[in-house]
């Protein structure tokens, strides 16, 4: 085997280059003598020029930057870009044509044009000319090419193109969410529309496909039917190629004319499912799954070729067109949140009230969650209903949180000194109400992308309400103390992403809400071993609703709540997050010999309290 260094493959190129431009002068001083005599010493120039050109134009065939050249002897070079020459120049930038149909056109354009200018002589000579080149220069390569054993194709100038194209999909029994007639129903999608293409019409660039229901793993069918007329060869045109990343497969001629694939997704794209085994059993996913998770394709390639010649109208030849097949399954979740329990933490422990009945008796958590169990939940997908106990328990969860975000501020707040008798309480009510969510992709039509579908509807409270409690004694002087946080920000919205133009990102901001409760304190004096009394002054914005004797105070309870971006980028995901910002009061110290002393008074400071997350 000969082996080149790289300065010798540098030499062999620059003389197979120089011999190829050779040819090419010879070629042309014979067949244009006039000409090439009035370029004299500018013809190797003119040839450069020329080449150039039309590689610019997508000619890579040696005989096709021949015919090229040719008609710059017959037009000038740049004949293309002069005015007069429209014609051409909308040739040379059809990007329906390859190189090889565009010199054809050139020529077959060029003829008409001496012809319909009545040049009899003028249309001998260029007839000549065309003959000449198709005679000498039919096995003429460029450079590159001598590298590329059976790169250069058979030069043929008869019709060779499609007449017609059709891609049709066998359209799945698919279900998609929507809700209707006040609920959520699984209803038919709308059939995929075939595609078809004609000469002068461009194929699609990419095909969307959507794998069969996640409960039967069924592929994808696309389909593909040719009619062609008029070929070069029967055994090398229509060529047909599919590659997808399990092989690539190839038909020609009368086998490529009626085609149908079955083309698999990838069915673990989608983080925390288990899809069907071979077997047909399906393992169900609990909570991992994410929320309008967009997941990724599974990609091939479809080639078609033929030679793309055809007199008159722009051939529709063939092309490289890019295959997605998307796993697509149709997901639903529903929920009804009741109003959460007030929870109140003690010195006894925790408690919440065992039923809503008023004077209710205080159980702990494990007693209150035995007797009203977890949220329900439905959860399906493709029409199938799905185990909600990921959902439910994940829920539930947000209240276990809530409870132990009052443990830990039971102990900052009893740990004030001189504070006694501590007590928290609250109600988290972010999540009660209604929501009702589905999601999966869509394809309207082969031609283009698969888009996700998200449509949703949310009626949730988002309200707080938290005390604090208890009695400070200050130099001598005791009080009880009440600290209150209540109100909110509901989240009562529908999404619609029914297009896929509109973004995600938009969908997700209007899913989501921010809290800030400020808050607000009473101060009720108490009886204590010295002659001073702690009080407080009533703020002028303090609201009405607020009885007894009243300071200012400043500090507010901090958060947020709805559907936002997984860390992982990976969908979305419920969430909901709650902070202290640092609290403090002034108080009013009474005493009988001093007179009244504001005594600012640092209550709480800045504390993470709550980060829960679902999905």
């Amino acid at each position: 085997m000969l082996t080149l260094n790289e300065d010798q493959t540098a030499a062999l190129e620059a003389w197979a280059e120089q011999r190829y431009r050779d040819r090419l002068a010879v070629h042309f001083t014979a067949a244009w003598p006039a000409a090439v005599a009035r370029l004299g010493d500018r013809l190797a120039e003119f040839i450069d020029v020329g080449i150039g050109r039309a590689r610019r134009h997508g000619m890579t065939q040696g005989r096709d930057i021949a015919r090229y050249l040719n008609l710059c002897f017959v037009w000038g070079a740049g004949f293309e870009e002069r005015p007069g020459f429209e014609w051409a120049r909308a040739l040379v930038e059809d990007a329906r044509r390859g190189g090889s149909a565009r010199a054809r056109q050139l020529m077959l354009g060029s003829r008409e044009q001496i012809q319909r200018a009545g040049n009899a002589r003028g249309l001998a000579a260029f007839d000549a000319a065309e003959e000449r080149l198709r005679r000498e220069l039919a096995d003429l390569t460029v450079p590159s090419q001598w590298w590329s054993p059976g790169f250069v194709q058979p030069w043929v100038d008869s019709p060779c193109d499609i007449d017609a194209l059709l891609f049709w999909v066998e359209n799945l029994s698919r279900p998609e969410y929507r809700y209707q007639d006040g609920r959520w129903q699984s209803l038919p999608m709308a059939p995929v529309v075939p595609i078809r293409c004609q000469p002068g019409e461009p194929l699609p660039e990419a095909i969307a496909l959507l794998a069969g229901p996640w409960r039967d793993g069924s592929p994808a069918h696309l389909g593909l039917r040719l009619r062609q007329a008029e070929v070069c060869d029967a055994a090398r045109h229509p060529r047909v190629a599919m590659t997808m990343p399990d092989g690539r497969r190839e038909w020609r001629g009368a086998a490529a004319m009626d085609l149908a694939w079955k083309l698999r997704a990838d069915l673990q794209s989608e983080p925390g499912v288990t899809w069907p085994s071979e077997a047909g059993a399906a393992s169900l996913p609990l909570a991992g799954a994410p929320i309008a998770f967009e997941g990724a394709a599974r990609f091939g390639l479809l080639e078609i070729e033929t030679c793309g010649l055809r007199d008159g109208v722009a051939p529709l030849g063939g092309g490289r067109l890019r295959v997605a097949v998307w796993a697509a399954p149709q997901h639903l979740l529903d929920w009804r949140l009741a109003p959460a329990a007030r929870v109140q933490v003690d010195g006894e422990g925790t408690r919440l009230p065992e039923s809503e009945e008023p004077g209710a008796a205080l159980v702990p958590p494990d007693a209150w969650r035995a007797r009203h169990g977890l949220p329900v939940v439905r959860v399906e997908r493709d029409g199938q209903v799905l185990s909600p106990a990921g959902w439910s328990t994940g829920l539930a969860a947000l209240n276990d949180a809530w409870i132990r975000a009052l443990e830990r501020l039971l102990q900052v707040w009893g740990g004030i000194e001189g504070m006694h008798s501590a007590w928290v309480a609250g109600r988290c009510d972010l999540l009660a109400g209604g929501v009702g969510l589905t999601w999966g992709r869509r394809a309207d039509r082969l031609a283009g992308e698969a888009w996700l579908r998200v449509d949703g509807r949310f009626d949730l409270a988002g309200a707080l309400a938290l005390e604090l409690g208890g009695e400070l004694l200050l130099e001598g002087a005791r009080a009880r103390l009440r600290l209150v946080a209540g109100g909110g920000e509901p989240l009562r919205a529908s999404l619609a992403r029914a297009q896929s133009d509109h973004a995600l990102s938009e969908m997700l901001a209007a899913s989501c809400r921010r809290l800030r409760i400020p808050f607000a304190i009473e101060v009720a004096p108490l009886c204590g071993d010295g002659a001073g009394s702690l009080s407080g002054r009533a703020p002028a914005n303090l609201p009405a609703s607020m009885s007894g004797p009243s300071v200012p105070v400043t500090g507010a309870l901090v958060g947020a709540y709805g559907l936002r971006a997984r860390r992982d980028g990976q969908g979305w995901q419920w969430f909901a997050t709650l902070a202290l910002e640092p609290v403090s009061a002034v108080l009013a110290l009474d005493d009988p010999l001093l007179g009244q002393t504001a005594v600012p008074r640092p209550l709480l400071p800045a504390l993470d309290l709550l980060d829960w997350e679902l999905g």
